[in-house]
């Protein structure tokens, strides 16, 4: 109380995770830096990150806590995305970064919690380049 004012207050400061950086660039930087923070965060998630992703599922506050912070990541990665539809690819992505933390920590329903970190980003890596990287425009028959 001394400190924080409240429980509420001090829980908000525990839980502050700060986002990675997304750089501008090509898609395969963008997939790689999304890989990369990934990576980090599979070798070892923060005791605070868990407490995130506990309490946003059952909790209101906190849920809306954790969008006002990670909305701008999420802005920075549609950026990033040079395709029309860049904002539903950036939620994908950001969907499976968070459906895979919570498998491998909380979850623990698959083997995911026991895969190397290395594992899965190679198998993501196909996924993430493909939602990063733009269609290449359909091309027209000759004659057509």
């Amino acid at each position: 109380m001394h400190y924080f004012g409240s429980k509420d207050l001090l829980f908000a400061r525990a839980v502050e995770v700060p986002a990675d950086e997304v750089p501008a660039g090509t898609s395969g930087e963008v997939a790689e830096a999304l890989l990369t923070s990934l990576g980090r965060r599979l070798t070892g998630e923060p005791v605070a990150s868990l407490a995130v992703l506990r309490s946003m599922l059952t909790n209101a506050d906190a849920a809306d806590r954790y969008r006002a912070a990670g909305e701008p990541q999420l802005n920075q990665i549609t950026e990033a995305i040079a395709t029309p539809d860049a904002d539903l690819r950036a939620s994908l992505l950001s969907a499976i970064i968070h459906g895979v933390l919570a498998e491998r920590y909380l979850l623990r329903l698959t083997h995911l919690a026991d895969a190397s970190p290395e594992q899965i980003i190679d198998l993501l890596r196909p996924c993430f380049q493909s939602l990063t990287t733009p269609a290449p425009a359909a091309t027209k028959p000759q004659g057509a």
